[in-house]
């Protein structure tokens, strides 16, 4: 069994280092600004060309979500052949990345460590030395712009629309859902021009375009909730998602079309093949519109 990995940082490529030495190892991609095998904010494992799993990571900042990250890795580590590389996303000094390199490597256990020639790391206290190539420039960012667009466009052009019940499926990565959603006679009694109100221990969630200061906290007084975080209904078109099976499987990625806040269903664009039961819903925090163009992210816990 062998285990290699790779770290760079973003001023390097790794497609020519991953064409001549991957041959057929499984290679697990940690970087969800990646768009060389598909769609981006998609973490991979690849046998060749061939994806054999997915984990929708739904941004692009590496510093996000790390413990998706060491999920995802967890997860890779339990499907992958004997031999597998793993390369890292584009690593810049931060205390964050530093400790999130640190616990890769101390789940991975790497035979083989290679960094990138110019990576701002120090490797004392890793578990092999390193090997230090000298890798090719990465590509300008307008270029990696138009790369990620490219795979944007044909993820969406092979989705159909699908109406998901929110009330019969499970939320990930999102604060809605994760709490007692108030019925609608319960919302009249907060004061509240609400389209969805949950209460989250003692946060109460409101999805509203309008929460005036003196209904805000009435509304608390009668949740007996302390403090408040508010979304706008419109916050979750063109989040980008995964719609996935009770065994973690994704079966499909897209993004969010809308939500019918009345009936309490979502609509979303997915390359899922219509009719299929959504157990799971994933959703990132990247916007995206109709042709591909990212919109910007969605603050952390935001929606």
């Amino acid at each position: 069994m062998a285990r290699t990995l790779l770290i760079g940082g973003p001023h390097v490529s790794w497609r020519t280092w991953e064409r001549k030495n991957l041959q057929e190892d499984d290679f697990l991609v940690l970087d969800p600004g990646d768009s060389s095998y598909g769609p981006a904010t998609i973490l991979r494992l690849m046998r060749g060309e061939r994806p054999l799993w997915t984990r929708l990571y739904g941004s692009l900042d590496p510093r996000r979500a790390p413990h998706v990250m060491l999920a995802t890795l967890a997860e890779g580590m339990a499907r992958a052949a004997e031999n597998l590389t793993v390369r890292l996303f584009p690593y810049r000094n931060t205390p964050l990345m530093r400790q999130t390199v640190s616990l890769v490597a101390s789940i991975l256990r790497p035979d083989r460590i290679v960094v990138a020639e110019g990576t701002d790391l120090n490797l004392n206290g890793f578990p092999t030395g390193p090997e230090t190539p000298n890798l090719e420039s990465a590509f300008p960012p307008m270029v990696q712009d138009a790369m990620r667009k490219a795979q944007w466009m044909k993820l969406l052009e092979s989705c159909s629309l699908h109406e998901v019940d929110l009330r019969n499926v499970v939320l990930e990565g999102t604060r809605l859902g994760g709490g007692k959603a108030l019925l609608p006679d319960e919302i009249t009694k907060t004061g509240l021009s609400a389209v969805h109100v949950e209460v989250v221990g003692k946060n109460l969630f409101i999805v509203s375009d309008d929460v005036p200061e003196g209904r805000l906290a009435r509304a608390l007084d009668v949740t007996h909730c302390t403090k408040a975080t508010i979304a706008s209904p419109s916050a979750y078109e063109g989040l980008v998602l995964a719609f996935v099976r009770p065994n973690g499987e994704e079966i499909g990625h897209g993004r969010v079309v809308g939500i019918d806040w009345e009936a309490g269903v979502l609509r979303a664009a997915c390359s899922a093949i219509p009719p299929v039961p959504v157990t799971i819903l994933r959703l990132g925090s990247l916007r995206l519109d109709p042709k591909g163009v990212e919109r910007g992210e969605a603050r952390p816990w935001e929606v």
